[in-house]
């Protein structure tokens, strides 16, 4: 599967993911990002891969919110416009059982204070 978020390709480039040793280190890249929009998408871009790799979460298909197909966001009662509903993306899990919406509940501390 490729990555379906926008802004993969410009973080992977940037190294931001680049030898981490720990979620803390990641926290502290990320939270050095310029705006509080690359934030939220570097989130966005890891989410994704976590919940793809990470066969505990058994996600199948993972979709960043702009991703999500229509027929799904109507299915999750989120419309069909690209404005932000409050989640961070769907994924459907690999029993096929319907799209679940994930929330990111783990922006940088420095960030949220």
């Amino acid at each position: 599967m490729l990555p379906k978020h926008h802004k993969t390709s410009f973080f992977l480039k940037a190294g931001l993911f680049d030898n981490l040793s720990s979620f803390a280190e990641l926290e502290k890249r990320i939270s050095g990002l310029p705006t509080t929009v690359e934030v939220g998408d570097a989130f966005e871009v890891f989410a994704e891969a976590y919940f793809f790799t990470q066969k505990i979460e058994q996600a199948d298909e993972v979709w960043p919110f702009k991703s999500i197909p229509s027929a799904i966001k109507e299915d999750l009662s989120l419309g069909t416009n690209q404005q932000d509903m409050g989640i961070d993306g769907a994924y459907k899990t690999t029993a096929g059982t319907l799209p679940v919406q994930f929330y990111l509940g783990f922006y940088p501390r420095t960030i949220m204070r």
